[in-house]
Formats: C-alpha cells, structure tokens, sequence
C-alpha cells in the first residue's frame, strides 16, 4: 500500500482462520466511524503487518489464538469504545509490536488476558489519553487481567498518562494486575509518568508474578 494510502472503516481480519501472509506499505487505517478493528488475528496465522498509522474508534489491535504476529507502524490511536482497551494480546504465539512514534488509547491502551505467549513491544511513548467510557477500572496504560497462562512481555519505552479527565479511582494504574493475572512476566525498560493516577497497582496474589521496573515512577 503506497503512501497516501487510506483505508476508511475497516481493517485487516484472519477471520479465525489459519493464514500466512505479509502485508507492506505505509496505508492509514481511518475507523473513528466504524468500530471495525484495525488489525485482528484470531486463528493459528502468521502475519507480518506494515503501515503508517492507525486511527480507531474501538480497539485498534486484537491477537489471539496461537497467532505469531509481527506490526510495524508509526502511530496507534484507539478511543476504545464497546470494547474498552486498545490493543488486546491474547495469544499463545510470538508477537511483536514496533510503533515508532506512540500508542494511545483512552482506557486499557494495552491489555493482556488469557496470555501464554512472547511479546516484545517498542515504542518510545505509550500514553493514556483523555476520555471515559468505563470509569477508572479501566484507567491503566498496561493491564493484566483475568486468566493469563504465563507469558512473557517485554516493553522497551516509557508510560505516560495524559489524562486530564480527573477521574481514576477503583483500581486505575499505569500497569495494573487483576487478581488472576497469575504467573505472566511483565518487564517495562522505561520510566512510568503517573500523574495523579497510581504508578503501578497490583492485586495478583501468586509469587510467581513478576514485575520488573528498569526506570523511574
């Protein structure tokens, strides 16, 4: 896809079924009209995906299955709405995310659930932005929720909440762990700016749960 590329109220969809495929260029997913997914992976596929940025008005990334995924993009934006994360990793397979200027999204920008698989994210800034539809148990930049299986992420960059919606309470956090987000390793190289939300917020009760900071809160 050339640049100048724009692809309005749809995206890329493996429709649960197992494919290989490699997909180039720099197209710009425009779904602020559409809840459309730009990008989802549900069956055992391999996909390469490449664009310039993308622009949703639910979520912007859905993985899961045993999906191995690879994303190179410029910039992701997702309002989050009926869905209430941006991007959602909930696969067994190998992922890996690189956005080389920010991830944005107004609630859970990035969410792992039923995780068993690798992930390495790179991106310099990964924010929570103004907007609410949930309320503040929804407000986190990384959460682990429910029924993770294990899994291993690493995120290379910095968290940062620019929300000036006023509103965390309940169990907001820049990373949060659900009760149940057993076993999964979480390690963030980069600083986590908090604002006036909670830096980190954990209630995953198992010892093998890790979390590893290299940076500042």
């Amino acid at each position: 896809m050339e640049p100048g590329v724009v692809l309005e109220g749809g995206g890329i969809d493996d429709l649960n079924n197992g494919v290989d495929c490699r997909i180039y260029g720099k197209a710009v997913f425009d779904n602020l009209g559409s809840t459309t997914s730009g990008f989802r992976s549900t069956g055992p596929s391999n996909i390469y995906f490449e664009f310039d940025s993308m622009k949703c008005l639910g979520a912007a990334v859905e993985i899961g299955s045993s999906a191995n995924v690879t994303i190179n993009g410029r910039y992701i934006y997702s309002q989050t709405l009926y869905k209430g994360f941006g991007l959602t990793l909930r696969s067994s397979g190998t992922m890996v995310l690189n956005i080389s200027e920010s991830i944005n999204a107004w609630h859970q920008t990035i969410l792992f659930k039923y995780f068993s698989g690798k992930c390495t994210i790179n991106c310099p800034k990964i924010t929570l932005q103004t907007g609410n539809y949930y309320g503040g148990n929804y407000k986190q930049i990384v959460q682990c929720a429910d029924n993770n299986y294990g899994g291993e992420c690493t995120i290379n960059g910095n968290l940062v909440n620019e929300d000036t919606g006023g509103y965390y309470g309940g169990i907001s956090g820049m990373i949060g762990r659900w009760t149940g987000s057993d076993y999964m390793t979480l390690r963030l190289n980069g600083n986590i700016y908090a604002g006036d939300g909670w830096g980190y917020y954990a209630l995953a009760s198992i010892v093998l749960s890790k979390t590893i900071i290299n940076g500042s809160i």
